[in-house]
């Protein structure tokens, strides 16, 4: 690893990982091919049934035993999901695991039709799709992108899955509150119940080892750069999230700056913003994760230990995620 990435980045990331925690990040950068998941379309699909036919496909397959719905491609290749009935027909969804993480942690215990929630950087829409699966179409949901081409892929995405609730608005989302009030509402401060914040990110927990251009871009202004814009998003939607509302913010980096510094920042300009802890979840008892990083660190970043970092592995990438209510 120390021969290929940057020594700046080397540098950082050693600051706070232990000898160990190096070893399995290096492992997950070395990895080629993670394993496919895909999570059951239950908004289309039953799952014995769906599984069933899988195996009649002679693939190979495994249950993700700590997430409901989701399965592993134990065998073989990506591409063998692809040439199955279930999979044109939109029965499931090929997603990585860690991708699927910040949408359970909402509380959709109360399925409401009256529930409000806004994905607000919803490329590539996996996370959209299965928040609609998860409250069973009802609600609504407002994905916002900047990109037509995008939309496009998103609008194909909802059709095959049947997913009925999800308005699309094409905006930067920096001045998302300004199209929603001008196009939809005349007042849209405290309107959602949910905001999800999967950020715009240097994304490095995507760093792969044999593959230069997934790394050779990067340079220490790329998160900075990352840092002031997610800073600009937060001001602009925290408004819009009702009291008691669930706000939840995730990233595929590993920048300080893209992470923990933004958990402080919320914590600082937005005094109502209550963190959550998550690092008890039973989720994260099955995954390599870690609360934050050395009593040093805690220190600077407030509460930043009840956030979680997901470490890669041969199954899932690296992520980060963090929980807050707005009280």
């Amino acid at each position: 690893m120390k021969k290929i990435l940057s020594p700046e980045f080397i540098e950082k990331i050693e600051e706070f990982y232990s000898k160990d925690e190096l070893k399995t990040i290096e492992e997950g950068f070395k990895t080629e091919k993670r394993k496919p998941s895909f999570r059951i379309n239950t908004l289309k699909a039953n799952e014995e049934k769906t599984i069933d036919s899988l195996k009649e496909a002679w693939v190979k397959i495994e249950k993700v035993e700590y997430l409901n719905n989701v399965y592993n491609l134990s065998e073989g290749r990506e591409k063998d999901l692809w040439d199955t009935g279930a999979f044109k027909a939109g029965y499931i969804y090929m997603q990585g695991i860690s991708s699927m993480i910040p949408v359970l942690l909402f509380n959709f215990e109360e399925k409401n039709k009256y529930t409000k929630i806004l994905d607000v950087t919803a490329a590539p829409w996996s996370k959209t799709s299965q928040i609609s699966a998860l409250i069973e179409n009802e609600g609504q949901i407002i994905a916002c992108d900047n990109n037509q081409i995008r939309i496009d892929k998103l609008n194909f995405t909802l059709k095959r899955q049947w997913v009925k609730n999800v308005w699309v608005v094409k905006t930067d989302a920096r001045k998302l509150s300004e199209k929603l009030k001008k196009e939809f509402w005349a007042e849209i401060e405290e309107y959602f119940d949910k905001i999800l914040f999967d950020a715009p990110c240097s994304a490095e927990w995507r760093f792969n080892l044999n593959i230069e251009k997934s790394y050779a871009f990067w340079n220490s202004s790329i998160p900075k750069k990352n840092y002031r814009l997610q800073k600009d998003i937060l001001t602009d939607i925290v408004k819009m999230l009702k009291i008691w509302g669930e706000l939840v913010y995730s990233t595929c980096t590993l920048s300080v700056e893209e992470n923990e510094k933004i958990v402080h920042y919320i914590q600082s300009m937005f005094p109502n913003m209550e963190i959550v802890d998550i690092s008890e979840s039973e989720i994260f008892k099955n995954m390599k994760s870690k609360k934050w990083i050395t009593t040093l660190w805690k220190s600077m970043f407030k509460n930043a230990d009840k956030s979680i970092r997901i470490l890669p592995t041969a199954e899932y990438e690296g992520f980060f995620v963090a929980k807050f209510v707005k009280k």
